[in-house]
């Protein structure tokens, strides 16, 4: 489909070219945790590009994939996803996504001084990824709970994950109730919340 040398395209890097006759941007990039590659594109291709694809793609069983799909790719590989893990309230700090932050930097951004606190005094609340063991998915803003009760937090995604065979998810709780242990109640039965560092399912990419 393409002339593209692609096994010469390392990740995070693209090259331009045509895929099917439609001029691209072929990226080594995404948002799933797979290898693979994304294609740039002009919108009035979309169709044709598609259809190209699946075509040469069905001996090998190639589908189209949803939103669902998407949603637990990125989660088994841990990846924020705005309006969930990362919010206008939701700090990068409190993400988990400090390594973006450059303080240190000499210019000023917007956030700055706010975040130069955070950093310094402790957030009050942490971004956590977690998996249950269990296969019933634990929705967003499902309520996360103390050992005693007490709501601590909400849910921010969750999923099953596939490949793990059990609900996987992310929460906003108190930072200061992380140690002591987190629950959920899906329909008057409570889970243990066993907290991962992301990612679930790790994947080995070639440089």
């Amino acid at each position: 489909l393409t002339g593209a040398k692609l096994d010469a395209v390392k990740y995070y890097h693209f090259v331009e070219g045509t895929v099917a006759g439609v001029q691209c941007m072929i990226s080594r990039t995404g948002y799933t945790g797979e290898d693979g590659f994304e294609l740039y594109h002009a919108n009035g291709d979309a169709v044709t590009l598609a259809n190209a694809l699946l075509e040469a793609g069905k001996p090998h069983g190639v589908e189209l994939a949803g939103l669902g799909a998407r949603d637990s790719l990125r989660l088994e590989a841990g990846y924020p996803l705005y309006g969930h893990e990362i919010t206008a309230e939701i700090s990068p700090l409190t993400a988990g996504l400090g390594w973006t932050v450059k303080l240190a930097k000499a210019a000023d951004f917007n956030g700055r001084a706010a975040l130069r606190q955070e950093k310094e005094q402790g957030g009050a609340h942490q971004v956590v990824f977690f998996k249950t063991g269990d296969r019933r998915i634990v929705r967003q803003d499902t309520p996360v709970l103390a050992t005693d009760g007490a709501t601590v937090g909400r849910v921010l995604s969750g999923t099953l994950s596939p490949m793990l065979n059990e609900a996987i998810g992310s929460a906003l709780v108190d930072r200061a109730a992380v140690a002591a242990g987190l629950q959920v109640d899906i329909r008057g039965t409570k889970f243990n919340l066993q907290l991962v560092k992301p990612p679930f399912v790790e994947l080995k990419k070639n440089p």
